[in-house]
């Protein structure tokens, strides 16, 4: 049997009304639109997991400018594609409102 993730109620909540707002196509475009590479700006939106805590190390893994990743991150949370969550160790991580498949367009 597979994993499954337990929402809390708030965070499910901001997941369906954000989804209402963004559907999945929608957040792809945001994430990747104009982008030469694709596939590494959608690895980088999926490592918002609420796991990691650390930009540059989510930004080094996907592959994008740290920079350029620390202003997506702002622009994706005020347009509300991110949100804010504390991790298990009590640091502040991104969630994404859904996952991306990472493949070229």
């Amino acid at each position: 049997m597979g994993e499954y993730e337990i929402l809390e109620p708030q965070e499910l909540m901001i997941k369906l009304l954000a989804r209402i707002a963004y559907p999945p196509e929608k957040v792809r475009e945001i994430v990747a639109g104009g982008k030469q590479k694709v596939v590494p700006w959608l690895k980088a939106y999926n490592l918002c997991d609420g796991k990691h805590d650390k930009q540059k190390d989510m930004a080094k893994e996907a592959g994008v400018d740290g920079g350029a990743f620390s202003r997506a991150l702002q622009e994706w949370e005020k347009l509300g594609i991110i949100f804010q969550v504390k991790n298990n160790d009590g640091k502040v991580c991104y969630k994404a409102i859904t996952y991306l498949e990472e493949k070229e367009d």
